[in-house]
């Protein structure tokens, strides 16, 4: 799953803000419900791993020019809850933008 999400702000800008902020994006997942592990790649790119429910979803999220992009390769098991989490990452990558 990939969701793209344009921005306005300078490239400086958005590497502060997610920087400073990207363990907000582990709220995604209520307490309790997930373990999630996070490392930058680069200042651009950051790599996500999320076990929940006995499933492993990686994703990454990549800092762009004019868009902040959210890739998520989600387990087949877990096809029925896409638009849910898209929803929410949309939610939350969005506050982080603010």
């Amino acid at each position: 799953m990939r969701v793209a999400l344009p921005h306005t702000l300078s490239q400086d800008e958005l590497r502060r803000r997610f920087h400073a902020r990207s363990d907000e994006l582990k709220s995604l997942f209520p307490a309790g419900m997930a373990q999630v592990t996070q490392e930058w790649r680069d200042e651009d790119h950051l790599d996500m791993v999320i076990t929940a429910m006995g499933q492993r979803v990686v994703g990454l999220v990549e800092l762009q020019g004019q868009a902040v992009v959210v890739n998520v390769d989600l387990p087949p098991a877990l096809g029925f809850v896409e638009r849910m989490i898209e929803s929410t990452i949309r939610e939350k990558t969005q506050k982080l933008l603010r």
